[in-house]
This record gives C-alpha cells, structure tokens and sequence, in this order.
C-alpha cells in the first residue's frame, strides 16, 4: 500500500510539472505572436533593439538580448522580476516611443514578458537567482524640510555633475556622459517633468536611486545612503518639476499646500 502510494505521489507530480511546463511552453509561444506583431518593428524580429522603426527614435529600443534593463525594483546589475517587466508593458516610457499597452490583455502582456526572457540567456541562467527585490521602505513624506536636506544631498553627491546646479541637465560631465555601449546620452532634465520617464512621484525616484539604471552611469544609491536619505533626495528631485524656487528656501513644496 505504501509503495502504491509514493508511487501515484511521484506520477501526480510528473504531470503536474508536465502540465506546467505545457502551459509555459504555450504562453511564450502566445507571447511571440504577440511579439511580433506589436515589439519587433522597434525592439527587432531576434530583440537586439534593430527594428526597422529604430533608426527613427531619438531614445533608441531596449536590446532584450543584454538584458540590461533600466527601471527595475531589483538590485544595481540584477535582471528585472517579471511584475516589472509588465509595469512597463502596461505603463510605456514617457518621453520616449514605448507606448502603454494597458488595452492588452494581462494574459498578453504577461505572455510577451515570457517570450522577452527567452531572447537572453541571462533569464536561464540559474547563477543570476534569486533576485533581490528592493522595497520602498520607510516613507519620508514629501515637505519643505526634506526638499532642503535633500538639495544638501544632490549637492554632496555631486548629481550636479551631469544633471545640472538647478537640474536642468547642463553639468559640466552632460557632454560626455555614455551608456555601456558607449552611446552619448542626454542626462535628464529635471526641470521639466515631461522629460521624467519613470521616476514621476517620488516613490518612483526614491526606486530608482535604489536600484540604479543598469546599462547607464547612473548608480544605486543603495550602499551610500540611507533609506531616509535617498527619501530625501527623491524629494528633492520631484521638487524641481514642481515647485519654484526650490533650491532657495523661498517657496513651500506645492504638494504641502
């Protein structure tokens, strides 16, 4: 009895895996359709960001196949978890040709995400796991006095070096700042929170001071800061898009008002 019984326990689970693995195997052949029909005339029939479309763009396609992705909630040089590869699907990029495709439906989107992880061998290989998912952390609410601590903090850490004294993108290394392929980038304006692609509310930005922007020289702020200061900071930052005279103590933060 005992023996029948491990028996079907061990054939219940083969088919279990074995009915898992013909769902996985579906969903990335949906999500190829999907794929090309919606990504590749940008992001290129094979991902390496060559699509037809791509010579045209300012802000060039994501390359799936470096897997270097920017907006992530998973440590500096880490892949991104599959809930941010959909934020993005679902929200777009602002400021850039990466439309949202909230209309898709979630079993599309999610479907896409899994035929994107198959154009890198970075999402097979097993030394890249488990990932390291960063929380928000502890919430410093957005006031006069953080916006000030965190001006202290833009200036200390130099930020001003490539994004600017006032953020307006002008610093003295703007000029020369490239991504990892060696690729002249423009730092953002701060100023301008039309130019802001993810980081729009200062959770966004906090996130992203976290994680930093793999394939970018902009770091995470991880190990330098604490979480209240990086709060601070982003602060700050959403400060610029949305208030006058921040830097000069002259004018609450608008939020406050």
């Amino acid at each position: 009895m005992l023996l029948a019984a491990i028996l079907l326990l061990v054939f219940g689970l083969c088919a279990c895996a074995a009915n898992y693995k013909t769902s996985e195997n579906a969903s990335v052949a949906r999500g190829a359709a999907v794929y090309h029909n919606a990504c590749a005339s940008c992001h290129g029939d094979n991902g390496d960001g060559n699509g037809p479309v791509s010579v045209s763009l300012k802000t060039k396609p994501r390359d799936f196949q470096k897997a270097a992705f920017k907006f992530r909630t998973t440590a500096s040089g880490q892949l991104p978890t599959d809930h941010d590869l959909m934020s993005i699907v679902n929200s777009g990029i602002y400021h850039t040709a990466m439309p949202s495709f909230a209309q898709m439906s979630l079993r599309d989107q999610y479907a896409v995400v899994q035929y994107i992880k198959t154009l890198s061998p970075a999402f097979r290989d097993s030394s890249q796991y488990p990932l390291d998912t960063l929380k928000v952390g502890h919430f410093v609410p957005y006031t006069f006095d953080s916006v000030e601590r965190g001006r202290g903090i833009y200036l200390e850490m130099k930020c001003w070096n490539c994004h600017g004294i006032t953020g307006e993108g002008n610093g003295p290394a703007a000029s020369t700042v490239k991504d990892d392929e060696g690729h002249l980038l423009e730092p953002t304006n701060l100023t301008r929170a039309w130019d802001l692609k993810v980081g729009r509310t200062p959770d966004r930005i906090y996130m992203i001071f976290s994680t930093g922007l793999n394939g970018t020289p902009m770091p995470s702020f991880a190990q330098l800061l604490s979480e209240e200061q990086r709060w601070d900071l982003a602060n700050y930052v959403y400060a610029l898009s949305h208030s006058d005279r921040y830097y000069e103590g002259e004018e609450l933060p608008t939020a406050t008002k």
